[in-house]
């Protein structure tokens, strides 16, 4: 099973001693030799006084064109406070390895 778990954890100093945290897991998933899937949770504390936290997800992968380049994709939005801190978001990348 090509199964990759990731996790990552940001501390980011704020204004009137406010400090704010970002932590996240990934899973990934390697389904073929080209295609890569997977998805990530987080919390994103508030940065100010008076903000909400902003827990959310996303879902995307990487799909290779060619041994060097590969096409990147993510969309995902907030579960809580979502309307304040994150609707929606996505990207659509490419890739270059040199």
């Amino acid at each position: 099973m090509d199964l990759l778990w990731r996790g990552r954890l940001r501390h980011q100093s704020g204004a009137d001693g406010k400090n704010a945290w970002l932590a996240g897991a990934v899973a990934l998933y390697q389904f073929t030799e080209k295609l890569q899937f997977g998805g990530e949770v987080y919390l994103q504390t508030a940065e100010a006084l008076g903000d909400k936290d902003a827990p959310g997800f996303n879902l995307g992968g990487s799909y290779g064109l060619a041994e060097d380049l590969n096409l990147l994709f993510s969309a995902g939005c907030g579960v809580a406070n979502a309307s304040q801190n994150n609707r929606f978001s996505g990207y659509l990348g490419l890739q270059v390895i040199y």
